[in-house]
């Protein structure tokens, strides 16, 4: 539902004594607050997309609008007016009814007190009932604990002991809450058995890992094999399987890719519902490690039809980026950054082909015309020669532009230069991500990882960290650059992946770059699945078999799971005023081209049909907003409700 929350016109509604309504109209209208609602109540919806459904009142905010459980099943915000009292305002029972539904691709079926997950039943007691809110609040408990579970029964059935909650922790290292979701999962499922406070499985051997497998079915067959009888239904739940690869509608945004690298931009695209049209990618300075980067992008992209040029940015410039499609909604640039990286410190400087780089940056943003220009780069880049020319170019061309540095990753210590550009309208960037530890991203992969053997320098750099600390799990680098290696312990973030931990100074392959230490003195090599996942890239994605360019694809690339979050912040629409202003704008500028003498009779035939097309959007757009419907239950009819509205938004835009 809209709202003007965020705008002046809800901030601050029209004074009522300036308005020609009738005498007996409610003068308490606009004080919205004065609704008679408390949180608990059971309300109906009387308004919108949702009018004629029940919902609860969860919350009630400031600035006028309440928030709601819907049919227990949504949770939306409505302005007061939009909701009235249940006659009975008897509380909701979301428990006392059958319900189905799918949750990640598994059928979820909820009756007579017993939840269907996927084959598996699961028997709700009165306890359960009063803990969480409805079955699909469960079955997302059920998700989110399971890979933690597996773990956590694989521990106890290696080591064949019984474990307190606290050992449990100790040895995995991770957030107390997760491992007691899990804990309570595996009991519930009667795959651990609690006496005296301890912990053991009730299943025998060593449950298999996922990562043992080539595909989920053998695992299923596996897991149907070690699990007791009685459980042997078991449907392995596709939170812990790969993420399907999405699929992509037909009028999707397209979007073009300079620098691309092996994808990680366009895998976040793909993952925003954007198409990548066309990704220009190549290095003269390293053409084989660059053709076989190139050939994994095809790999993983070329379904969506994009096009691959393995040409620079500049030879393609210089092309004037013939054949590609003009007005796309996105062009991104990543210019190679080495020259500005901090790893060179005072030895950074800035060369003519970084010059040239941003020239042909430029040439793609005045022949494509992009309607989102983005940007990602090194801190350094900001206060280079390079990025003044390209933001001379986006003023030019009468471009709005924000740049700022943004955290990219939740596990990373990853910071990068963002710049945004748009006509008429900048959507807002996505919010910072609250950091977390480099384990809790991983756990799930460690009891699969490789076995290794910590070298001098490791165990070095072990000894002095369990000097002053407390054992936890520890990641720890085998690369020991000047002679120091770093140590990571479990709720911190890793270190940002550079392509030189992957790689030695030749290029060639590092058979080990990082291990993990645990507690019980068990060391585990990290594989290249467990960096992708701290670089962000979705689970679909192929890597070619090779550590080095597998590790160069890592390094090089733009985090895809922050890609996907600031595509889709970067897709959200104007405020609705603002899009009316907007159309307002589109017409005034049609109107313009048909007074032109000059213009030819089907320009002004196209020119008028725009104008229609524009005005009928507005009246759209009107309709969606609160102050409309205002005026309307004030008595106005339509037409003048709509003229009323227009007006405020005139003079609102002439006060900004």
């Amino acid at each position: 539902m809209a709202t003007l929350r965020d705008s002046p016109l809800y901030q601050a509604p029209p004074d009522l004594s300036k308005i020609d309504i009738a005498d007996n109209q409610d003068e308490n209208f606009y004080i919205l607050t004065d609704a008679k609602f408390k949180v608990g109540d059971r309300v109906l919806i009387t308004k919108g997309k949702h009018e004629g459904k029940s919902a609860k009142i969860h919350e009630i905010k400031a600035e006028n609008h309440i928030c709601c459980w819907v049919n227990d099943e949504f949770y939306l915000h409505f302005p007061p007016e939009d909701l009235r009292l249940d006659p009975d305002n008897a509380p909701l029972h979301p428990w006392d009814s059958p319900q189905e539904w799918s949750s990640a691709g598994v059928l979820c079926k909820y009756e007579n007190d017993v939840i269907f997950w996927g084959e598996l039943q699961f028997q709700v007691n009165p306890q359960i009932k009063k803990i969480y809110l409805n079955p699909r609040v469960v079955v997302n408990f059920l998700e989110d604990s399971w890979c933690v579970l597996k773990s956590f029964i694989k521990y106890l059935a290696k080591y064949n002991k019984s474990a307190t909650e606290k050992e449990i922790i100790d040895h995995y290292g991770c957030e107390k809450s997760l491992a007691q979701d899990a804990l309570k999962l595996g009991v519930n499922l009667g795959f651990i058995a609690k006496e005296n406070g301890k912990y053991s499985t009730t299943l025998c051997d060593e449950p298999p890992d996922l990562t043992d497998f080539a595909t989920t079915e053998e695992f299923s067959e596996a897991w149907n094999k070690w699990t007791p009888l009685s459980l042997s239904k078991l449907q392995v739940p596709e939170k812990i399987q790969n993420t399907p690869k999405p699929v992509l509608s037909p009028d999707a945004p397209i979007a073009v890719v300079l620098f691309a690298g092996g994808g990680g931009i366009e895998a976040g695209m793909v993952e925003a519902g954007i198409r990548p049209a066309i990704a220009v990618e190549f290095d003269p300075k390293k053409p084989k490690l660059s053709s076989a980067i190139a050939d994994c992008h095809e790999k993983n992209f070329s379904e969506y039809g994009c096009k691959l040029i393995r040409q620079t940015v500049q030879e393609v410039s210089l092309l004037g980026f013939a054949n590609f499609p003009k007005n796309p909604d996105f062009l991104h640039a990543s210019p190679m950054c080495s020259n500005f990286s901090n790893a060179k410190g005072k030895d950074a400087i800035e060369t003519n082909e970084d010059i040239a780089m941003a020239s042909a940056v430029v040439g793609a943003i005045r022949a494509l015309a992009p309607k989102i220009f983005t940007l990602e780069n090194v801190r350094r880049y900001r206060d280079s020669q390079s990025f003044k020319i390209i933001a001379q170019a986006l003023e030019e061309e009468g471009y709005l532009w924000r740049a700022e540095f943004l955290r990219l990753l939740d596990c990373q210590a990853r910071e990068r230069f963002v710049v945004v550009a748009a006509k008429d309208w900048l959507p807002p960037l996505p919010p910072a991500p609250q950091p977390v530890g480099w384990y809790e991203v991983v756990a799930d992969l460690i009891p699969g990882m490789a076995d290794s053997e910590l070298v001098t320098g490791q165990i070095k750099a072990l000894e002095e960290f369990l000097a002053n600390n407390e054992p936890t799990p520890l990641l720890i680098d085998r690369t020991g650059g000047r002679g120091k290696y770093k140590v990571k312990p479990a709720h911190i973030p890793c270190n940002t992946l550079l392509r030189s931990v992957f790689t030695d100074g030749k290029g060639a392959n590092r058979n080990k770059f990082a291990d993990i230490w645990l507690p019980d003195g068990t060391v585990k090599s990290v594989p290249i699945k467990a960096a992708a996942r701290w670089q962000g890239f979705p689970s679909w994605y192929q890597f070619p078999p090779d550590t080095a360019t597998s590790g160069s694809i890592i390094g090089y690339s733009v985090p895809p799971k922050f890609a996907a979050q600031l595509f889709k912040s970067l897709q959200q629409p104007p405020p609705i005023e603002l899009q009316i202003q907007l159309c307002q704008k589109h017409i005034f500028d049609h109107n313009w081209r048909i007074q032109d003498s000059k213009t030819s009779r089907e320009a002004i035939k196209s020119a008028k049909s725009a104008i229609a097309s524009e005005q009928s959007r507005i009246d759209e757009l009107v309709e969606e907003l609160i102050i409309y419907r205002q005026f309307l239950d004030l008595g106005l009819d339509k037409s003048e409700a709509k003229i009323r509205v227009l007006r405020l938004i005139v003079d609102q835009s002439r006060n900004q």
